[in-house]
């Protein structure tokens, strides 16, 4: 009896094994930014977060993909990363193509954030450069409708779920890094943004102006979801902010327990939206097989991957 339930258990993890290794894990465009005139970059914290969840990471570069239909047939979604860059049209004409697919997630963290207000209000002007929230971190202040949401319910009633909601509420943990942004008043102002997301969460900068700061669409199918702090930074960012006195001050980031579970719920949130197997043909290298290498960052990011453009 004992050899037959060591035979039957044997069997069903060789099935398991067998299933689990032909599932292709999959693929997640990111659109890099400039470096210099002849580089582009994409900050590793974002790829190490996704890649954390079961993804892997494709580029495309910041003016544009070469081949829109080979992006689109060989990726699962699309990460817009933070940085400083203007929005393009390549990256517009990205936005829209996959916009057309079935179960394709976006999202879009504190430039991607900008830029997806950008490209759904249809005014580049809907982002102010006022605001006072550079190295700022903050516990979320959730609307109700973020009570409910999709981004941060996703967990309920499963054994492994944590309370995103009462970490993201209660702990200042959301790193906010910016001057840019959307002011809560120019978005209610708006009705393409009022009548395509749903606000989860607004803050107020240092001198009390009000901004929105997470976002989802209002339809479930349109899969975008955006966040104006960085999720990323509290598990892979440990750079420094900036010289005061002479000494680098390190960015004000919480690397507890707290933050770094928030960090790994947003990330495997996104990559869970996914609604099919991976499907990149392997014609074309990942970010981690293009890349020239590693170099070390500026008081934005502690490392990027560069890519020759």
């Amino acid at each position: 009896m004992y050899l037959f339930s060591l035979l039957v258990v044997l069997i069903c993890a060789l099935a398991y094994t067998t299933k689990a290794s032909r599932s292709p894990p999959p693929v997640i465009a990111i659109v890099s930014h400039p470096l210099n005139a002849t580089h582009e970059y994409i900050a590793t914290s974002y790829i190490k977060n996704l890649e954390m969840s079961g993804a892997r990471v494709l580029r495309v570069p910041y003016e544009g993909a070469d081949d829109l239909n080979w992006v689109k047939d060989n990726t699962n979604g699309l990460f817009l990363m933070g940085g400083s860059a203007h929005l393009t049209d390549g990256v517009r004409e990205l936005f829209d193509a996959v916009r057309e697919i079935d179960k394709y997630p976006i999202w879009g963290t504190c430039l991607g954030f900008e830029w997806i207000h950008q490209m759904i209000s249809g005014d580049d002007s809907i982002i102010d450069a006022k605001l006072d929230a550079e190295n700022y971190s903050i516990p979320l202040n959730l609307t109700t409708v973020g009570e409910s949401s999709r981004l941060l319910n996703s967990g309920e009633g499963k054994e492994w779920s944590v309370d995103v909601k009462s970490m993201v509420q209660n702990y200042p943990i959301t790193l906010n890094n910016h001057m840019h942004g959307v002011y809560t008043k120019d978005f209610e102002a708006n009705s393409n943004l009022v009548d395509f997301f749903d606000v989860i969460s607004t803050n107020v900068d240092r001198n009390g102006i009000s901004f929105i700061s997470t976002v989802e669409s209002k339809d479930p199918e349109d899969m975008i979801y955006a966040t104006q702090w960085h999720p990323e930074k509290n598990t892979f960012e440990y750079g420094a902010q900036a010289k005061v006195d002479g000494d680098f001050m390190q960015e004000d980031i919480d690397h507890g327990e707290v933050g770094r579970r928030v960090s790994f719920e947003m990330g495997n949130f996104f990559v869970k939206q996914i609604g099919n197997e991976g499907r990149y043909d392997g014609t074309r290298m990942l970010a981690l097989e293009e890349s020239e290498g590693r170099v070390e960052g500026d008081t934005s990011f502690e490392e990027r991957l560069v890519f020759k453009i």
